[in-house]
C-alpha cells in the first residue's frame, strides 16, 4: 500500500529525459508514492513496481503542423488530468524547461482542476529566447503551491525574478543504475576529448574549437570527437568554418544528429576526458551521464559546474569563455595522464553519495506532503 499516489506530467520524454524522470519515478516508488509518468510515446518505458507509463502525448513532437501540435499537447494534458482525477491522484508534478504559455495553461489547468501543482523548473530562465510577461510569470509562480530547482545557483536566480518562499533545492540524481560503468581508461598517445549533447552557443562549442589551434602549437596530440544534435538557433557551419581556418580539421571528428541509446556509451568509453565548455546551465544532464559513466570531465567554472566539480579533486575546471584556459587545462591533461583515473575514481564516488536518486526522492515526497498540508 502506497501513501499517496502522484502524477508526473514530461510531455517531452524519450531520448533527452528518458534516465531523469524513471529516475525520479522509481525513487518515488522506492519512498512509497505511487508514480504515474505521463509522456510521449518517444519514451522507451522502463518497468518498476510503482511506476506506471502512460503514453497521453501522441506523436506530439514528430509533428511539424504548430496548430496539431497545440492540440495534441492540450488534448494529452486534459487526458492526464482526467486519468488523475478518476484515479483519486491528487498531486500533480510538472517538468518545466522554460515558461512559456503552454506551461502557464498547464499550471491553471491543473489548478482548476482542483490539484496541487508542484513544478521542477530545470531551466529557470529560458534558453530559447522566448518569454512571458514577467508578471504573468510571477502570477504563476505564486499559484503553485510548491517548486523544485537542482542548486543553489538556480535558486538565487529564481528568487531573484521573483521571492517566495515555497522554492526548494533537491539534487537532481545520477544514471547509475541505468547504465554501465565505461571500461578503465585506456592510455594512449592521443588525448581523445568528447563534447556531447545538444549543440548549441550557450553550449560553448566555440571555445572548445578554439582552443584546439592552440593546442597544436604547442605540439598537444589530441582529437575531438564532436556527437550531438544541432539546436535550431544554432549552425554546425559555424564551427565547420572555424575548423577549416585553423586547419585542425585533422583532430576533428563529426558525428552530426541523434545518438541512439544503444551507442552512447561507445562514446564515453572510447573517451579520456568529457569536456563541458558551456557559457550558462543550470543543471546539466551531460556532466551527470560522464559522472555516472565514470568519465573525467573538464567543465568551464559557471557556478552550476563549480558548484559540483572541484578543481583537480573530481573533475577540471577551466575560466569560463576562455579557449587559452581551456586549452591549458587540457594540456595539464595530456602530460598528467595518470590523473585521469584519481579523478574518475573520486568523481564516480562523488555522483554516487552526493546525486542519490532515493535520497532525492525522499526530499520530493516530503514536498508532495508539504503541498497535501498545505
Amino acid at each position: 500500500m502506497y501513501d499517496f499516489k502522484v502524477a508526473l506530467i514530461d510531455p517531452v520524454g524519450g531520448h533527452a529525459d528518458n534516465y531523469y524522470n524513471y529516475g525520479l519515478s522509481i525513487g518515488l516508488a522506492n519512498n512509497n508514492v505511487e508514480v504515474f509518468y505521463s509522456t510521449s510515446n518517444s519514451t522507451q518505458e522502463i518497468k518498476h513496481d510503482g511506476v506506471h507509463t502512460l503514453y497521453y502525448f501522441t506523436d506530439i513532437w514528430t509533428q511539424k503542423n504548430k496548430a496539431l501540435k497545440l492540440k495534441r499537447y492540450i488534448q494529452g494534458f486534459r487526458k492526464t488530468i482526467k486519468f488523475a482525477r478518476k484515479n483519486d491522484i491528487k498531486v500533480v508534478h510538472l517538468m518545466v524547461f522554460h515558461f512559456d504559455w503552454l506551461f502557464v495553461f498547464s499550471v491553471l489547468y491543473s489548478k482548476m482542476r482542483g490539484f496541487k501543482v508542484i513544478t521542477t523548473l530545470h531551466d529557470v530562465t529560458s534558453f530559447t529566447g522566448s518569454r512571458i510577461p514577467l508578471a504573468v510569470e510571477k502570477k504563476v509562480l505564486n499559484s503553485m503551491d510548491q517548486v523544485v530547482v537542482h542548486n543553489n545557483y538556480s535558486y538565487s536566480v529564481i528568487n531573484g525574478i521573483h521571492a517566495a518562499g515555497h522554492y526548494h533545492v533537491i539534487h537532481h540524481g545520477n544514471y547509475m543504475q541505468f547504465i554501465k560503468k565505461v571500461e578503465p581508461q585506456n592510455i594512449r598517445q592521443t588525448l581523445q576529448l568528447l563534447f556531447f549533447g545538444q549543440i548549441r552557443k550557450v553550449k560553448g562549442l566555440d571555445v572548445l574549437v578554439n582552443a584546439l589551434p592552440i593546442l597544436k602549437k604547442k605540439g598537444v596530440d589530441v582529437k575531438l570527437t564532436i556527437a550531438g544534435r544541432v539546436w535550431k538557433d544554432d549552425n554546425i557551419a559555424t564551427y565547420e568554418e572555424i575548423i577549416a581556418r585553423d586547419g585542425t580539421g585533422d583532430m576533428v571528428e563529426m558525428n552530426i544528429g541523434y545518438i541512439p541509446n544503444d551507442k552512447v556509451w561507445d562514446y564515453f568509453n572510447n573517451t579520456n576526458i568529457v569536456v563541458l565548455p558551456y557559457r550558462e546551465i543550470y543543471q546539466s544532464g551531460v556532466l551527470l551521464m560522464a559522472m555516472s559513466y565514470g568519465r573525467a570531465v573538464l567543465t568551464s567554472n559557471i557556478r552550476a559546474f563549480a558548484d559540483v566539480i572541484n578543481d583537480k579533486e573530481n573533475g577540471l575546471l577551466f575560466e569560463s569563455d576562455n579557449s587559452e584556459s581551456l586549452a591549458e587545462k587540457i594540456e595539464y591533461i595530456y602530460n598528467n595522464k595518470e590523473t585521469l583515473r584519481q579523478l574518475e575514481e573520486r568523481s564516480t564516488e562523488f555522483v554516487k553519495t552526493e546525486y542519490d536518486w532515493d535520497v532525492s526522492a525522499k526530499k520530493i515526497k516530503q514536498v508532495y506532503q508539504q503541498a497535501l498540508l498545505g
